[in-house]
């Protein structure tokens, strides 16, 4: 493992340089004047320095960044040292009634639920050995017993990703992110 930890730690190491270069040798043309992102909790140290280096002006162009803490995904990433606000959001307008009611027994402030009226939250028991099996006994029963289309429907899941999921990413990688 430690060779492993240190092919990865090279592998980033050279991935920032290449991202941060190339932000570098942007033409005005392509630089922006404001950057939005979304789901900034979940971004590495060295995208911050890439969009930074992205804008007409980096000392002073504008970047909305919007974040969770209570959604990362990737453990601990730090916001770059840069004078953003912060806000607290009270309402959530994004998901359904219903998935908004059962994300709020997951968090420890209080939010008025705004959004639509959709299906209950569903909640599927299985012991981690038999996981994707539940898994996928689950997306059969929406696909082809309750007319889902595959585009409705999230499979969300902890620890590895689906073996669909991987043989398809490792496929082809570059028309994976495409």
């Amino acid at each position: 493992t430690a060779g492993l930890a240190k092919n990865l730690s090279e592998e980033n190491l050279e991935a920032e340089k290449k991202l941060i270069e190339a932000a570098k040798l942007l033409s005005a043309d392509k630089r922006f004047d404001a950057i939005v992102i979304d789901e900034s909790q979940d971004f590495l140290n060295y995208w911050w320095e890439s969009i930074r280096l992205s804008l007409v002006d980096p000392e002073n162009g504008k970047i909305a960044a919007f974040g969770d803490d209570h959604q990362k995904i990737f453990g601990k990433r730090k916001m770059p040292a840069w004078n953003f606000a912060k806000f607290t959001l009270n309402e959530n307008i994004r998901n359904s009634h219903q998935i908004a009611e059962t994300a709020s027994k997951l968090v420890d402030r209080p939010f008025k639920s705004r959004g639509p009226n959709s299906f209950e939250v569903e909640f599927v028991l299985s012991t981690e050995e038999n996981a994707i099996n539940t898994a996928d006994d689950m997306v059969e029963k929406l696909t082809d017993r309750e007319n889902w289309q595959p585009g409705e429907i999230a499979l969300l899941t902890t620890k590895r990703r689906h073996p669909q999921h991987a043989l398809e990413v490792d496929k082809d990688k570059e028309a994976y992110w495409q």
